[in-house]
């Protein structure tokens, strides 16, 4: 579909400085949308009165990241997906065009040793779950953790781990009751509270960890999942 002058003025405005792609997921991309990326950023990194660049993705550097164990390309066929094999009968498609792009990427780093997870017997576990291969006694690890089964560790949230545990919870009900009371707990603690007028009421507390779950500002990696704690800042005093 051609693009409107609007469009391409906002991609070439966007693009005008860049020079890397990091594709993070990598497994959830489908032929098409690479197809498509690589064409709009084409675009993008087009210069006027200049012809457009003869490399992919306007001739940036593009470094895809991923693991091909997780999840696969949304809301399209099992076909979509990069590694799956592309019969070449019609080599004008927007899937073939996308095989050919991932082939083009030839050097590959592997990550061999692995620092997030530093628990030996929860490691063993994603290990075995990446390849399918969860066993009985991983169920029943699984189990010792929820928090009604008799076999769970005794809780106590005013003391460690529990202090710093996360809660899964299946509903959102649970989850904002949970942070409800927690809030509640430590401004008792810390004897102070602050109450800000959001779109949702949320109340904080100083000293309070907090979770962004959306990507407010991603060149502030204000992300979903960047972490942090509530600090109070004092107000410069005025002058006159």
């Amino acid at each position: 579909m051609p693009l409107s002058a609007q469009t391409r003025a906002k991609l070439q405005q966007f693009w005008k400085m860049g020079k890397y792609l990091i594709l993070h997921e990598m497994s959830m991309l489908g032929k098409t949308f690479l197809t498509q990326l690589s064409w709009n950023i084409d675009i993008g990194k087009m210069v006027v009165g200049q012809c457009a660049s003869d490399h992919l993705f306007g001739g940036i550097s593009v470094i895809m990241c991923g693991d091909f164990h997780q999840f696969p390309p949304i809301a399209v066929g099992p076909t979509e997906a990069l590694y799956f094999p592309t019969t070449m009968q019609c080599d004008c498609t927007l899937p073939n065009f996308g095989c050919a792009i991932y082939e083009e990427f030839q050097k590959v780093v592997v990550h061999q040793e692995q620092i997030q997870v530093t628990d030996a017997i929860w490691h063993d576990f994603l290990q075995c779950l990446c390849y399918g291969q969860v066993q009985a006694h991983h169920i029943e690890m699984l189990c010792s953790l929820v928090l009604t089964n008799p076999r769970c560790m005794p809780t106590n949230f005013s003391s460690a781990p529990w202090t710093d545990a996360c809660l899964a919870t299946p509903c959102h009900d649970v989850k904002w009751l949970w942070d409800e009371i927690a809030v509640l707990n430590h401004a008792q603690k810390k004897q102070i509270c602050i109450h800000y007028e959001l779109p949702d009421d949320v109340d904080m507390s100083v000293g309070m960890k907090v979770m962004v779950t959306k990507n407010v500002q991603t060149d502030l990696d204000i992300t979903n999942g960047a972490c942090g704690t509530i600090h109070f800042s004092q107000p410069p005093l005025e002058t006159y």
